[in-house]
């Protein structure tokens, strides 16, 4: 009974806190300045180092998204990560500079070496 009861507290915890951030005017501006056009000219720049076709119709990178998820801010930093064709384990983490909207890459996953390597 207690494990139902911690169990339940715990979940209605962690819903609040997701409402929370998701209603945080610093979260939804953290939200805007990761969907300016300035990053995703960025994002698109460090996408076109790996593969120079991309976005492209014989290319291996055709598209990418935002993981909303995965943003997270630490100091003036916002941490980001691209999820590459649709894959979840295709994915390049970047950072943002929340002041000069600078945009570098921080890491890529091993799946998607392998699949530019091929």
């Amino acid at each position: 009974m207690r494990k139902k009861i911690l169990g339940a507290i715990t979940f209605m915890a962690a819903v609040g806190g997701v409402i929370y951030m998701k209603n945080n005017p610093k979260y939804k501006e953290i939200i805007r300045v990761v969907k300016t056009a300035d990053a995703r000219g960025f994002y698109e720049k460090i996408i076109l180092e790996k593969d120079k076709l991309a976005f492209t119709a014989q290319s291996k990178i055709k598209d990418y998204k935002i993981d909303y998820e995965s943003i997270r801010s630490v100091g003036e930093k916002i941490y980001a990560r691209l999820i590459v064709n649709n894959d979840e384990k295709l994915n390049i983490d970047t950072v943002l500079d929340e002041k000069d909207t600078n945009v570098e890459e921080v890491a890529h996953s091993e799946k998607l070496d392998k699949l530019l390597s091929e």
